[in-house]
């Protein structure tokens, strides 16, 4: 993916977000950031709040994908054998929340919220998996307390926040 998509994508599932969340911001003000801030920003109750996205993608899942849809594409009938794989149930979650909480942000003393999104593309079972994950995701979100303002799961297929964690 360009980074052209990937801001694209990320403009799309931010603004698909703000449709269903349970505040209000300021119409049209949400956008794009560039490192070293968050990877987004809106106008919330009078001042800007930034959001860093994140797939909960497990690396071996996202591998195997990868590497399926590549041989397709090599193929001429357009499809290609893979191995079996199974997940390890929540790997994506606690990666993505360990190094998300890793990174340093530019953003001064203004809010910073985390936005986990299914990509059922890059990882089919972080959807299917998050009734059975959802205490873990709870721990490891309250283990990095205080690092964000607020921690969002987020469906975009569904157009479904399914956890709002404060931590703040």
């Amino acid at each position: 993916m360009s980074v052209g998509e990937h801001d694209r994508e990320n403009l799309d599932v931010f603004c698909r977000f703000l449709s269903v969340a349970p505040f209000t911001f300021t119409a049209g003000s949400a956008r794009l950031e560039s490192p070293p801030k968050p990877d987004a920003s809106c106008d919330r109750d009078g001042r800007v709040w930034y959001f860093e996205l994140v797939r909960p993608v497990d690396p071996r899942i996202a591998e195997y994908t990868s590497n399926v849809k590549r041989a397709a594409k090599r193929s001429p009938e357009g499809m290609a054998p893979g191995d079996a794989i199974t997940p390890i149930l929540g790997a994506g979650y606690s990666n993505a929340i360990r190094k998300k909480a890793a990174k340093t942000y530019a953003v001064g003393t203004a809010p910073l919220d985390l936005l986990i999104w299914l990509d059922r593309r890059a990882d089919f079972f972080a959807g299917g998996t998050w009734q059975y994950v959802q205490s873990d995701v709870r721990q490891a979100i309250q283990s990095h307390r205080g690092r964000w303002h607020t921690v969002w799961v987020f469906d975009p297929q569904n157009s479904t926040i399914l956890l709002s964690e404060r931590c703040a």
